[in-house]
């Protein structure tokens, strides 16, 4: 029965990982400067891939800001011709792309 078989390979990836974690425990208690070490080590990492994400991010919205709507990949957006009445986007989105009173065309700098 395949249940079973899911069941008693679950419980042997518990007890795997109970294991593991207990490694982990014990080294911890011999040496907490090596744990220390490697949560810096971590927290350093962690800081650094932020700022490259951060870095992206800031790119990605400055090459943005210098596309225009009809210049938008075909696939996601199959009625950029007409951003007002297309079914596709949110109400709220397509009406920033609207010629309706109220709102005025924003030129990227």
């Amino acid at each position: 029965d395949l249940s079973e078989q899911r069941q008693v390979t679950g419980e042997a990836a518990k007890a795997l990982a109970a294991r593991h974690g207990a490694i982990h425990l014990e080294a911890a208690a011999a040496a907490p400067e090596l744990v220390a070490a490697a949560f810096v080590e971590i927290a350093t990492a962690i800081q650094r891939r932020q700022g490259e994400l951060a870095a992206r991010r800031r790119q990605a919205l400055l090459e943005g800001h210098t596309m225009q709507w009809p210049a938008l990949p075909l696939p996601p957006f199959p009625c950029r011709d007409d951003a007002t009445s297309c079914s596709c986007l949110p109400a709220i989105v397509a009406s920033l792309f609207s010629r309706a009173a109220g709102w005025a065309p924003v030129a990227s700098s």
